[in-house]
């Protein structure tokens, strides 16, 4: 919309990969279908994600608590970052760059400062850098407080799902509520932005409250790293596997932890992030 208005963007990003593949699912809120078609972008509407028709709440025995109509478009992270970045040039979108200051030249103007030393000046500077914002914490020193639980979340091919965890959470957005204990689930496009039926990924995130100690014992990878926000996939220590696992057999409904023959079911740890207030 910047460049709509006349603006020479240029967008620096600290990864040095694409970012396609982060993330999960999304629910897709009409203010942000509204954005992206001001952004210019043309696209079948229709096809933005996996429509569900109704939200349902399960108590921890399977039974149904509560049902109601409730039609709704879950897409993923990756279908609007690739609408997103295909509104912008390679030339301008500019990879592995990690701001480290800012400077004020004038009062017109803000200097980005890179790790590699480079600058760059402009007359806006926006810090789209999520949680644990870098600019944020520059401009106004604000440091996120935890707020008492992690999210456990992850994608299962819609086929590898057993058939009664299928039969139970497709076509629907699905919740299950337990002592401490939050977890929700639906369906989203699949590898590449597929939505085929049979090539979907069903997106679940499990809220747990744990304390600080344990939130720090799951929050260090494999790897001895010891993170605020999130532990990459593949880095997550095999006991906290176990141990979520284990949880999920007294904590879940049926078609969101293991299925009785004992084959994995919708629930497949992922990465984990902790909860920020």
């Amino acid at each position: 919309m910047l460049q709509q208005a006349g603006w020479d963007v240029d967008i620096f990003e600290r990864s040095a990969r694409d970012l396609d593949s982060r993330g999960g699912g999304i629910v897709l809120q009409p203010e942000v279908v509204a954005l992206i078609r001001r952004s210019g972008i043309e696209r079948d509407w229709d096809n933005l994600g996996v429509r569900s028709a109704h939200r349902v709440v399960y108590r921890p025995d399977g039974s149904v608590e509560q049902r109601q109509p409730a039609p709704q478009v879950q897409t993923s992270w990756s279908l609007i970052y690739s609408l997103m970045r295909s509104t912008i040039s390679d030339i301008h979108y500019h990879k592995n760059r990690v701001l480290t200051d800012l400077a004020f030249p004038d009062n017109q103007h803000v200097t980005a400062i890179f790790e590699d030393g480079a600058r760059e000046t402009g007359d806006l500077l926006i810090g789209a850098d999520g949680n644990g914002s870098f600019v944020r914490t520059l401009l106004w020193n604000d440091t996120p407080e935890y707020a008492g639980y992690i999210a456990w979340r992850g994608l299962v091919p819609e086929n590898d799902m057993p058939e009664q965890a299928r039969q139970q959470l497709h076509g629907d957005f699905a919740f299950a509520s337990n002592a401490g204990s939050h977890i929700l689930g639906y369906l989203v496009p699949g590898a590449d932005n597929d939505l085929r039926p049979g090539h979907r990924f069903y997106n679940w995130v499990w809220y747990r409250v744990v304390d600080d100690a344990q939130r720090e014992a799951i929050m260090t990878g494999t790897d001895g790293v010891a993170r605020s926000y999130s532990v990459p996939e593949g880095l997550l220590d095999a006991r906290w596997k176990a141990h979520l696992y284990a949880e999920a057999k007294t904590l879940l409904p049926p078609w969101f932890s293991r299925h009785r023959a004992g084959n994995k079911g919708a629930l497949c740890p992922g990465d984990t992030r902790s909860g920020r207030r």
